[in-house]
């Protein structure tokens, strides 16, 4: 079996091709109907988007490679680096399932390893039963529910005991 290898691309160093493959991943309707916004975005808009990560330091966005096939996307919004947490989605490539656990020893290991992070938090739609076994799967705790555009959301934190 060979080992798996895991890697990153951050958005702002992302090829053309890629920023158009996951700007089709993001506009899926499979995809979209677990985003808070779930218009359809432009490529205009996407490029805006991609440009001000170059300079907004709260935020950082990755496109996920398991064995050079491009797996998903992770991000982290709202990064706090003096109080040592962040917020974090995971999306993965429609057309590539099956890498969530992949996905979340990357994103866990970049948050808590590289941004020495103490706490990772989620915003899960409650009807997404597939994103909230893999956070509880992972160890991530439900920490309350709120109601959002009618729609009751799960907030899930994962705390990194060795910070």
């Amino acid at each position: 079996m060979k080992k798996e290898e895991l890697s990153l691309i951050n958005f702002t160093d992302l090829n053309k091709e890629q920023e158009s493959r996951i700007l089709t991943w993001r506009n899926n309707t499979n995809v979209r109907k677990w985003m808070y916004t779930s218009e359809s975005i432009t490529n205009h808009n996407h490029q805006i988007f991609i440009e001000m990560l170059k300079t907004d330091t709260t935020k950082q966005y990755y496109l996920v490679l398991k064995n050079s096939h491009e797996i998903g996307v992770i991000y982290f919004t709202n990064i706090d680096l003096l109080s040592k947490q962040a917020n974090f989605g995971i999306y993965s490539n429609p057309l590539n399932k099956g890498n969530g656990k992949s996905m979340m020893h990357i994103l866990k290991n970049y948050g808590f390893n590289t941004l020495q992070l103490h706490t990772l938090t989620a915003e899960v739609f409650q009807e997404n039963t597939i994103a909230y076994s893999l956070y509880i799967n992972t160890g991530f705790k439900e920490i309350k529910t709120t109601l959002i555009k009618e729609q009751n959301i799960i907030q899930m934190e994962l705390k990194n005991e060795n910070r």
